[in-house]
């Protein structure tokens, strides 16, 4: 029951909204259903008896099925103690330019995977159309990105996040990050974090991540320590 009370308090009821008949805009009675059914499921959470996260949907023909549970998108991921390290020893490593990788979630856990910056060799070869050296932008080699995502497909491991750094600038996800991030208003990789961390001299001093919420990015504090 103790297991149960925990992963009932982790729960994101937005991800359960979201997977409500008609959406959190429903009105009439498809909403009226829906609002019961999320009432039911936060009884059932404060009762310790849900999973982690718990979901139904009503058809409307009244037939209620249960929703399998999926990876949350509104909450940052929680970085272990090792993995958390890997990050930061990369990224220093990189200093003074940005350094970069990504994020993997698989059977074993959460994992990194440090990747080249090519922005160096992209501003030397043409610089009108890179116009920002590996000190202030980072690229990921397209075929290195195009093996990574056959790899996950085959593996079945899943990408959680870009992670990048701000050499001697802030902690923030700049416009030209989220330019990247989302062309046209539209993120390349729902669902998928961006971790961005800023070093002084070397040192990482602090560390957010971006989320895909409402139409936009959100920032959250990310601790680098303990």
């Amino acid at each position: 029951m103790r297991g149960g009370r925990r992963a009932s308090r982790e729960a994101c009821l937005d991800c359960v909204r979201e997977r409500l008949p008609g959406g959190p805009e429903a009105e009439g009675p498809p909403a009226v259903v829906a609002g019961s059914a999320l009432a039911l499921l936060v009884q059932r959470r404060l009762l310790g008896l849900a999973a982690g996260l718990e979901g139904v949907a009503v058809s409307p023909e009244g037939v209620v099925a249960r929703l399998d549970p999926a990876p949350c998108t509104h909450r940052p991921p929680v970085l272990p103690a090792p993995v958390r390290s890997a990050v930061l020893a990369h990224l220093q490593a990189a200093w003074p330019e940005e350094g970069c990788g990504v994020l993997l979630e698989g059977e074993g856990g959460i994992r990194f995977l440090p990747l080249a910056n090519a922005q160096a060799a992209h501003h030397a070869r043409d610089p009108e159309a890179f116009p920002r050296d590996a000190h202030r932008a980072f690229t990921i080699e397209p075929s290195t990105w195009l093996r990574l995502m056959k790899e996950l497909e085959a593996g079945g491991d899943r990408l959680l996040a870009i992670v990048h750094s701000h050499p001697e600038g802030p902690a923030h996800f700049s416009d030209e990050d989220r330019r990247q991030a989302a062309a046209e208003g539209l993120p390349l990789f729902p669902g998928m974090a961006h971790l961005v961390v800023a070093l002084q001299r070397g040192t990482p001093v602090k560390a957010v991540w971006a989320l895909w919420r409402n139409g936009g990015f959100a920032e959250l504090d990310c601790p680098l320590g303990e």
